[in-house]
Formats: C-alpha cells, sequence, structure tokens
C-alpha cells in the first residue's frame, strides 16, 4: 500500500508543453532523482503493443529511497504497490487494477555512488544469447547479462 502524501516533491524540468498535434509532455525529476517524463496523449495515444517481441516489456526504477519513490508514483499516478522478497532483496511491483506494471529495487552500497536513480525500460527478445551477440557486434557493450526471465503479468 502506498501513503499519501501531499507534497510530491518533483522537479519540472520541462512543459508542459505541445509536442506539434501528437499530445503534451512534461518531464520531471522526482523526488529521488529519476528523471521521467509524462504524456498526455493527442493524436499519438502512445504505445499500444504489449508482450511482444522487440517492444518495451518491462520498466523499473532503481532508487536509492524506496519509501520515498513508492509514495511519490503512488501519488503521482495513482498506483498500488506491493512489496515482496526476491533474491536477497525487496522488490516493489506497482500495480494498476491489480495488475503489475513496473517495479522497483533499492540501489545498495553496491551500486556506484556516482549513478543517479533511474527509471530502465527492458524489451522482450527471443533470446539474450543472440542479443548479446548482436549488441557487441554494433559497438555496444554489455553491462549485465543476466539470461533468465522473470514473468509478472
Amino acid at each position: 500500500m502506498c501513503f499519501k502524501s501531499k507534497k510530491p516533491g518533483a522537479e519540472i524540468i520541462a512543459g508542459p508543453h505541445d509536442v506539434m498535434d501528437a499530445g503534451r509532455i512534461l518531464m520531471i525529476k522526482d523526488p529521488v532523482g529519476a528523471t521521467i517524463a509524462l504524456w498526455q496523449g493527442s493524436a499519438h495515444k502512445g504505445c499500444k503493443r504489449v508482450e511482444e517481441l522487440n517492444t518495451p516489456y518491462w520498466y523499473e526504477l532503481a532508487t536509492r529511497d524506496t519509501k520515498v519513490s513508492k509514495d511519490f508514483y503512488c501519488f503521482l499516478l495513482g498506483w498500488q504497490s506491493e512489496t515482496k522478497p526476491m533474491d536477497n532483496m525487496q522488490y516493489t511491483l506497482f500495480l494498476v487494477n491489480g495488475k503489475p506494471i513496473a517495479g522497483m529495487l533499492e540501489m545498495t552500497n553496491e551500486w556506484p555512488v556516482d549513478i543517479p536513480p533511474h527509471w530502465m525500460i527492458y524489451f522482450a527478445v527471443e533470446n539474450c544469447n543472440t542479443a548479446i551477440k548482436k549488441v557487441k557486434e554494433l559497438g555496444g557493450q554489455v553491462l549485465s547479462a543476466i539470461l533468465k526471465v522473470l514473468y509478472f503479468r
């Protein structure tokens, strides 16, 4: 469950402003420093493709203060939350109508201090090993090669 704060505590970076006839955008920095854009669709409503290969599949916030982050996003977006133990840590699921739509993990002391809180987007791929090979061929760098799939749906 989320605490309903009266002071969300975000910093507006840009906007809100129109993006042609596509919609309106607002760029913010949340209370712990992660940046995110809020979108109000008009001609462009947003992504409709879900659970398909090569499309965004999961969204995850890495934060140094899970309580502040949880309170903020639940207050701002009306999300519910559920925290569960997972792989020697506590993992928070953000839910809409009881369905998980994003997750959150705490950045522990193992994370370098120069890495700020941030949102990560996971893309569904057919084979992680094949994707790793292609990343390297294209000049990219593999930062973490955890070759397992977690399904929350």
